[in-house]
């Protein structure tokens, strides 16, 4: 990963987001399985191991590249290593051969090029029976991203490497705003099928939904990247789903009222002109509409 990509406002950014889904995501987690240990591979500047010790978890290790800056640590700074994460040797040495109660690895995978993917879950999987695993999926979008993909993908990896994944999170999560929209979609926990650690997760093994399940915020933010949709829309597209959620686990007899109508951002009329320019022009036309639009 380049140095240049993850400065200090990157990290800041990412800590403060990550500080309460770790708090939420763990809490969910440790209900059911209660750690001794843990390592982060990709901890950047530590926080999800900081929500760890806040929550008793004794043996703590981070391990990043040289770029973190080590002024901007949560965690003691004896509790983080240097090393390469897409060198399984490198990494393994940095972790001295040890194995962990929970390795954890959130929105890391995606900054890693595509070379690298299967032995990195060789890496994890050498770490712990239990993988706390999110990655992009895509068009999510980021700060060097080389490697978003369904999560299907991720899964066949671990699979092939004995491990089960338990859709702990989402059921539960979808609709907390106080977790980052990111972990409610992508967060899923992989388990050794013939471990200790499984007796923990009898009856959470599989899926409660879909794992290629796209969150709707993703998609209103996506949708405001494209231009199509004002980037003001946003805060309105969160709340209209958030008091959905809220109407339809309080059992509300009706929707709340409606605040807007979705349609007319991406009304698309098949056989018009636009389907028999060419490309090019259609591409132009399309540029040209959101300048005028913006």
């Amino acid at each position: 990963m380049p140095e240049t990509a993850y400065n200090e406002a990157f990290y800041d950014q990412q800590a403060d987001g990550s500080a309460l889904s770790a708090k939420v995501v763990l809490g969910c987690l440790f209900e059911r399985y209660a750690p001794s240990s843990a390592v982060d591979v990709g901890c950047g500047v530590g926080t999800w191991l900081a929500a760890c010790r806040d929550m008793a978890v004794p043996t703590l290790l981070g391990v990043d590249g040289e770029y973190v800056d080590r002024t901007r640590m949560r965690i003691d700074d004896s509790l983080f290593r240097s090393a390469d994460i897409t060198d399984p040797a490198a990494l393994a040495a940095a972790t001295g051969g040890a194995r962990f109660d929970l390795a954890i690895s959130l929105e890391v995978a995606e900054h890693l090029d595509p070379m690298h993917a299967a032995s990195f879950v060789d890496s994890l999987t050498e770490l712990s029976d239990v993988v706390l695993f999110s990655a992009a999926i895509p068009y999510q979008g980021g700060t060097h991203h080389v490697n978003e993909a369904w999560p299907e993908f991720w899964a066949i990896l671990f699979r092939a490497r004995g491990y089960e994944v338990v859709d702990l999170f989402r059921d539960r999560l979808w609709g907390d705003r106080r977790v980052s929209f990111w972990y409610r979609q992508n967060a899923v926990v992989y388990v050794r099928r013939d471990s200790e650690a499984m007796k923990s997760f009898v009856g959470a093994v599989g899926l409660r939904f879909p794992l290629s399940a796209v969150h709707p915020e993703m998609l209103a933010w996506a949708s405001a990247r494209l231009g199509r949709a004002p980037e003001g829309n946003l805060d309105r597209d969160r709340e209209i789903h958030a008091g959905l959620v809220v109407a339809y686990r309080n059992e509300a007899e009706r929707p709340p009222p409606r605040r807007h109508a979705y349609g007319p951002e991406f009304d698309y009329r098949y056989g018009g002109l636009k389907e028999r320019l060419p490309d090019p022009v259609r591409r132009a036309a399309k540029a040209l509409l959101r300048v005028v639009a913006g």
